[in-house]
């Protein structure tokens, strides 16, 4: 059972994006992931940061900012290796870094009740904020419009693959990953910035083909740090 408690505020607020990043699969079975069970999700709200769009990316990035708010969800019993799995896939653009998050659930709409604050991580943005806009980003649309590339459902050029059964070979396919083997074996993780992964990539390199989607599955072929 992990004790690791983490707040998502974009891509991974999506469970077939978070399921594909720690166990490998967007639609993985109980029976055959026991430590799902004791993952718990509930609603948060993380107080003094921003959330911004990222320029020329499908995902977010949260900032300090005095008097923001940020919603999202706080997950908790990740294991040590899931976290390990979560730095991978968030790259060099993010820090993680301790917060406290309030819990939304409980508490209605005009209580005089105090909602509950618990000490969670989170990643905050870490890269220029020149990158940065200033509109707010949608999960809506992210849900319509990107999730199926982000949980391997979807080619990185966006062609469909098909059937369940014809995704799950495209996904098993591109598991070779010669070309991120050593950064993985030794501990790396892959600097986006530094090796230009993002060009109009708006997945950041996290699809399937991608540099860090290629290393991710790595750390998942060998098991938990």
């Amino acid at each position: 059972m992990g004790t690791n408690t983490l707040f998502f505020y974009g891509t991974l607020m999506a469970p077939p994006v978070l399921y594909r990043v720690i166990y490998g699969t967007s639609s993985p079975k109980p029976e055959e992931y026991p430590a799902m069970k004791f993952l718990s999700v509930r609603s948060g709200l993380l107080r003094g940061h921003r959330r911004h769009r990222v320029v020329g990316a499908d995902y977010p990035a949260v900032t300090p900012e005095k008097g923001g708010s940020v919603r999202g969800t706080l997950v908790g019993g990740l294991t040590e290796g899931d976290v390990w799995r979560l730095d991978v896939f968030e790259g060099s653009q993010y820090e993680r870094r301790e917060v406290g998050v309030d819990v939304l659930e409980g508490v209605g709409l005009g209580e005089a009740k105090e909602p509950e604050t618990v000490k969670a991580q989170t990643y905050i943005w870490a890269s220029p904020l020149e990158e940065l806009e200033s509109q707010e980003w949608d999960f809506e649309n992210f849900k319509r419009r990107k999730m199926s590339r982000w949980a391997g459902l979807e080619s990185d050029d966006g062609g469909w693959g098909g059937s369940s059964e014809d995704n799950e070979e495209v996904v098993e396919e591109d598991q070779g990953f010669a070309d991120v083997e050593h950064a993985v074996r030794n501990g790396d993780v892959v600097d986006k910035a530094r090796d230009g992964v993002r060009g109009d990539d708006g997945m950041g390199g996290r699809g399937i083909n991608g540099v860090i989607g290629r290393q991710l599955a790595e750390v998942q072929r060998n098991g938990a740090r």
